[in-house]
């Protein structure tokens, strides 16, 4: 199957990212098609996600799926946010796509491996969070082809970005004034 041979390519890809080689574009498609295809993938471990976190309270609707799916995707803008405005500062011409494929597929591992944690200790889920650090300082330094400093306050950037993210919403929901 497509998807899968993607999963195992990107895999592959990032295990080259993480040790510095070149090659590790052979492993990603940097296109409209590759990110469609990482979304698709990025959506499919998202709805496990959902469902694994659901074991407690149940399967949420349709509504509720579609609600959290979309909350999962605001990571991705993140991500693509912290790519831009790191690009923009550096003048870099790099290609967005070659910077975000990869960490979609970043993301659904931290969905898996987060998902996983959550169930048994979920404090350890931060831990997590904050290890992603590492992959994007990579990210930045490969892909990027940024200096270290650049590529570790891009990491740092994203890494604000993706935990503080659910947090803001969280605080933005619950402040609404309830219906009398």
């Amino acid at each position: 199957m497509k998807i899968w041979s993607a999963i195992s390519r990107a895999f592959l890809g990032w295990l080259l990212i993480i040790k510095g080689d070149t090659g590790w574009r052979e492993h990603f498609t940097i296109s409209v098609a590759g990110f469609a295809t990482a979304l698709v993938v990025f959506l499919f471990f998202g709805f496990l996600a959902i469902a694994a976190a659901s074991t407690y309270q149940g399967m949420p609707g349709v509504l509720g799926i579609l609600d959290a799916l979309l909350a999962q995707c605001l990571w991705i803008a993140a991500i693509l946010i912290s790519i831009r405005v790191t690009a923009a500062i550096l003048k870099s011409k790099t290609k967005t796509f070659e910077l975000l494929i990869p960490a979609i597929y970043l993301m659904v591992a931290y969905l898996l491996v987060g998902s996983v944690l959550n169930l048994v200790l979920p404090l350890a889920v931060l831990l997590v969070s904050v290890a992603l650090l590492y992959p994007f300082y990579r990210l930045g330094r490969v892909a990027g082809g940024w200096p270290w400093a650049n590529a570790a306050a891009f990491a740092v950037l994203t890494v604000v970005l993706l935990v503080g993210l659910p947090w803001a919403l969280y605080m933005l929901s619950s402040t609404a004034a309830p219906l009398a």
